[in-house]
């Protein structure tokens, strides 16, 4: 990060960000994302750290397309060869990479952790540890009809969690953060709106293709997409496969692991209104197509966000992590999503067919559907305002690199002061 002074608005230099992402593509795909905009604002210049197996993945998400002779410098670190537990070929392992807070240290150069899941996601997280609302409950516990029993948040009374929400490895927006938790949060994004639009390739992928010939015979399409880090058992995804043929939408399903087997003939009775994919799709491109109508999702932050942004409401299938409080901020304070309920009302039961049918038309065609369409184009337009220039993420990201500027100015001077000591 370049000291204050070297800003843009004096000598002509911008600060200088080093971006250092867990190298899973959910943490690094946003992380791309906010280099693009501090780039395209002119906010600052990037460097951006990766490992040879991710370097193509990463230059690919930083390549604008046009002749800015800003281009993000991508450094190559070497990935250990042969460590305990890591299969060839991996280079995604590690904790969140807390020990740069170290290398940062040494160096004199402010750091700043970026967290990918939502504001909401993470106070809930810290009022669980404030309040000790895990020793509330007991497991087992139910209520009156035999499902999970639900707790009160104190803060936010409205707002009903299960003990299985709460022990999760892993809103309110970020005001409450900074007041009541900290340290101090920028929220900034929904980043997916800085990502520069895929270079026109040779051929048009055959999915865009088949949702072209829907949107031309005037057919509103599902997207169903559930994630790429938890492993759902097959007999689960025979379920969701049985019901969106019980449904009789129109869907397009990228499915993972690409050999799953979803039942003998399934494929062959749906292809004039069914696609399977299993290969990595554009999603973004996906859910900006006019086609597309709703998504059927396990509501990780990344993929709510891309949905919200493009105006697409969802139906929200949480599994791990943080995916069960951005479940509930979509149903209970965004409305813009409908929940799908495991038949034991936990993160781990069976969804069966039924429930997979029942909600998917009703995001398609019922009323709840169509009041969630209704609010998530209006949140998308909001969006779209906060990340042009002048919006609040825009004021967001000025003030955080500001700031940053700041503390690293302050520890040169303070280097200068000691020099100054060790004269006299």
């Amino acid at each position: 990060m370049a000291p204050a002074h070297l800003t843009s608005g004096s000598h002509g230099r911008l600060p200088h960000v080093a971006i250092f992402p867990f190298m899973a593509k959910g943490h690094t795909i946003p992380l791309i994302q906010l280099a693009n905009y501090l780039r395209h604002h002119r906010l600052a210049t990037v460097t951006f750290f990766t490992t040879p197996g991710n370097a193509a993945f990463v230059r690919g998400g930083l390549s604008s397309g046009d002749d800015d002779d800003d281009v993000a410098a991508v450094v190559e670190l070497d990935f250990p060869v042969g460590a305990p537990g890591i299969p060839p070929g991996v280079e995604s392992a590690d904790a969140f990479l807390y020990w740069v807070n170290e290398s940062a240290a040494v160096l004199g150069v402010p750091k700043m952790s970026f967290f990918g899941i939502s504001a909401f996601a993470q106070v809930m997280r810290e009022l669980r540890n404030h309040h000790g609302l895990c020793a509330v409950m007991e497991p087992g516990d139910v209520d009156d009809d035999g499902y999970p029993a639900t707790l009160a948040v104190p803060e936010f009374p409205h707002i009903r969690v299960t003990l299985e929400d709460l022990m999760a490895t892993f809103g309110e927006p970020s005001a409450f953060w900074n007041e009541h938790v900290g340290p101090r949060a920028w929220p900034i994004g929904p980043l997916c709106l800085a990502q520069p639009a895929s270079a026109t390739a040779d051929a048009r992928p055959s999915w865009m293709e088949w949702l072209d010939e829907k949107a031309a015979a005037g057919r509103p399409v599902l997207y169903i997409a559930l994630g790429t880090l938890a492993a759902i058992p097959e007999v689960q995804l025979k379920e969701v496969a049985d019901g969106l043929e019980r449904a009789d939408v129109n869907f397009i399903w990228a499915v993972r692991p690409k050999n799953i087997d979803l039942g003998p003939g399934f494929e062959e009775r749906i292809k004039d209104r069914g696609l399977v994919v299993r290969e990595w799709v554009d999603q973004l491109e996906i859910l900006q197509h006019e086609s597309v109508r709703g998504f059927l999702s396990h509501s990780g932050w990344n993929s709510v966000l891309e949905s919200v942004t493009a105006g697409v409401p969802l139906a929200v299938w949480p599994m791990i992590a943080d995916q069960p409080f951005n479940a509930r901020f979509l149903v209970d304070e965004l409305n813009i999503a409908i929940r799908v309920s495991p038949i034991d009302r936990t993160m781990r039961g069976l969804v069966p067919s039924e429930e997979i049918s029942k909600v998917v038309k009703e995001l398609m065609d019922g009323e709840a559907g169509a009041e969630a369409t209704k609010r998530v184009v209006e949140l998308s337009a909001l969006a779209k305002e906060a990340m042009d220039e002048g919006g609040l993420s825009w004021i967001a990201v000025k003030e955080m690199i500001t700031e940053l500027c700041a503390m690293k100015n302050a520890v040169h001077e303070k280097e200068e002061a000691n020099y100054c000591k060790q004269d006299v």
